[in-house]
């Protein structure tokens, strides 16, 4: 999915989403980018795009369908991108979502699913 300018999705700048979803206590990662594309009706796929380039742990060139009980791990660049678009810091989506995994590196926003 590339817009009109060519760009790939993760490229585009990120801004906080109309409706701000908060993680619920115990809540997958997985779980937390469903409720939050859902409720901004988004597709959970288009999600994943925006936060970057997704990879699948044991498959990394297939395409990837998130699940609620789905881990995430986000590069610095990616953690940054899902903290603009939820409105929330992204040391507090950590805290509250502590199986979101953060693999520190710079360069192209990557999540792994």
């Amino acid at each position: 999915m590339n817009s009109p300018g060519g760009s790939l999705p993760h490229q585009t700048p990120a801004a906080p989403l109309p409706i701000h979803v908060r993680p619920v206590h115990g809540e997958r990662s997985g779980s937390y980018l469903i409720r939050m594309s859902t409720g901004n009706r988004c597709p959970p796929r288009t999600m994943l795009q925006l936060l970057g380039r997704v990879h699948h742990r044991s498959r990394p060139n297939q395409w990837v369908e998130l699940h609620p009980q789905s881990t995430i791990t986000l590069n610095t660049a990616a953690l940054h991108r899902l903290a603009a678009y939820s409105g929330i810091p992204a040391a507090h989506l950590l805290r509250a979502l502590p199986e979101l995994s953060h693999e520190h590196g710079g360069g192209e926003p990557i999540l792994r699913v």
